[in-house]
């Protein structure tokens, strides 16, 4: 099985499009995928979170399953939204209960919550010691596709595992993001030998958008 932890620069900049678009590719390539969101926060009890609507995506459900092993209500950062709930949230806790997943699948996305250096306790473990301790193949870091965002590009791509293998998924911030600003996002990376895994577009998941996926992953 291999093992994917989708990340990003920051919240709430695609990494559950980036995820439903990877799903959906891989299965329609008739490929088993599972979906994880480890920790999910700011999402009441009962509704659907973020694995569940990237599921909802897949045009081939009986390839693809979802969960989400620890969800709080609190819309704050993971070890606060389950203190504010009465609950204890552990770096171990959450390596313990991924690695306890049995590996069905012929792919595991590990969506994660926040950016990649979001701690998941006190301590500071974060989702970086994650990738480490899980042994995934691929860390793949969600960036916003827009002006002002290389800075934290490169601080991301820096702080992910050296070990593995990293690359860059934009996401468009809006459809009328500027060519002009697209083209020196994609310049700068370059130049940097940052690799470009990917882009989705902001119109709709499409296998189309993520053609770049396939060939440095060789999947």
């Amino acid at each position: 099985m291999i093992k994917i932890l989708i990340t990003a620069h920051d919240t709430e900049v695609g990494k559950t499009r980036v995820t439903a678009a990877l799903a959906r590719a891989l299965t329609q390539q008739g490929k088993s995928v599972e979906i994880v969101k480890a920790v999910q926060s700011g999402v009441p009890q009962g509704e659907p979170g973020d694995a569940d609507w990237a599921l909802s995506q897949v045009a081939a459900p009986q390839l693809a399953s979802a969960r989400t092993l620890f969800s709080y209500e609190a819309p704050l950062a993971p070890v606060q939204a389950a203190e504010a709930q009465g609950a204890e949230l552990s770096f171990a806790r959450v390596l313990n209960a991924l690695s306890a997943l049995p590996e069905a699948s012929d792919f595991q996305l590990i969506e994660g919550a926040g950016g990649i250096a979001v701690p998941l306790e006190h301590s500071g473990k974060d989702y970086a010691d994650l990738a480490r301790e899980l042994a995934v193949d691929f860390v793949m870091i969600v960036i916003q596709n827009r002006m002002g965002s290389m800075n934290q590009t490169r601080l991301t791509y820096s702080y992910a595992p050296e070990a593995i293998s990293a690359g860059i998924i934009f996401n468009d911030v809006s459809v009328d993001e500027d060519p002009a600003v697209t083209a020196s996002n994609y310049e700068t990376l370059t130049q940097l030998k940052i690799p470009i895994w990917g882009h989705v577009k902001h119109n709709a998941v499409d296998i189309s958008n993520l053609a770049p996926f396939y060939e440095p992953l060789a999947f």
